[in-house]
């Protein structure tokens, strides 16, 4: 999963006489034109077509190397919160860190692999003013009903609400997308234990919710360690192998799960993925469906 990192990260220089053939492999792949590229429209058919040269880009691979990772990060930001050390003061002490309080998710979700890929390609050549971090995944949470999503990170209420605006003109623009769109605040498990904490919806406009509890603060200055943000390298702007990595399993994930717009081959994975297919299959067993009914986005 480091390897498959690293492969994501910005190149310099792509070097396509490298001896490793993971490393020439890489560099085919930032060869190629990425749908969306120059703020150009993105069609299903054109990510079908780009996929399947992936696939024979990487054909010489086959089951060498895999991850279990299923979350792709689009990264122009050189520094990010510290989510692992706030998650574990949280499960620590059953606080929520002032960092947290000025999280906001802009949720976007997808209703089949065709439309994932179509989002990801939009994230990936999406120029926004603030450089905000985004990921396209897919959804191994059992007590999840979007199979497939898009996360845009903002810093402010009102900064969420100009950028899911443009987002979705953006998707009207460039794709056949019509995502559900929601704005929400932090984690979903701080949510769940503190639902005021992300109140922030009322049924004609979005607010910036409570302040931190002055207990919370506390235990924070107490207890709280870290920092709350971190030096994080910057993805790449080409297509990689590391990208292709998290894709085949979204691949395989469509297909173990019946998304009947899947046109794609069934990947070839190794055993060491074997906790990634462990929990696709309590996915199968959980969810009747990949395609929840078709829902319009907000505006």
């Amino acid at each position: 999963d480091l390897l498959t990192l690293t492969l994501q990260q910005q190149r310099n220089t792509i070097n396509s006489k490298a001896i490793h053939p993971i490393e020439s492999v890489d560099a085919e792949l930032r060869k190629l034109q990425l749908p969306g590229a120059n703020n150009s429209t993105i069609s299903a058919a054109e990510i079908q077509q780009f996929i399947q040269k992936a696939f024979i880009i990487t054909a010489s691979l086959d089951q060498q190397i895999n991850t279990s990772l299923t979350q792709i990060y689009h990264v122009q930001q050189s520094e990010a919160p510290n989510c692992s050390a706030l998650s574990k003061f949280f499960l620590a002490h059953q606080a929520i860190a002032k960092r947290c309080h000025n999280c906001y998710k802009i949720q976007l979700n997808a209703k089949s692999l065709d439309e994932l890929l179509m989002l990801h390609f939009l994230m990936k050549t999406l120029h926004l003013k603030d450089s905000n971090t985004s990921k396209c995944m897919i959804e191994l949470r059992p007590d999840q009903n979007n199979f497939y999503k898009g996360l845009i990170y903002c810093s402010d209420v009102k900064e969420a609400a100009h950028v899911a605006k443009n987002v979705i003109l953006e998707c009207r623009k460039r794709t056949a997308l019509s995502p559900e769109v929601s704005i929400n605040r932090g984690c979903t498990s701080f949510r769940k234990e503190y639902p005021d904490y992300g109140a922030i919806n009322t049924s004609t406009s979005l607010q910036e919710g409570p302040r931190q509890r002055e207990e919370w603060a506390n235990k924070e200055a107490q207890f709280f360690n870290q920092k709350d943000s971190m030096p994080i390298n910057k993805s790449a702007s080409a297509f990689n192998l590391g990208e292709w990595l998290i894709i085949k399993n979204w691949i395989a994930y469509a297909n173990a799960m019946g998304d009947p717009l899947t046109g794609y081959p069934q990947p070839s994975l190794s055993p060491t993925n074997a906790n990634f297919l462990a929990q696709v299959e309590i996915m199968k067993d959980k969810q009747a469906s990949p395609c929840p009914p078709e829902t319009s986005g907000i505006e």
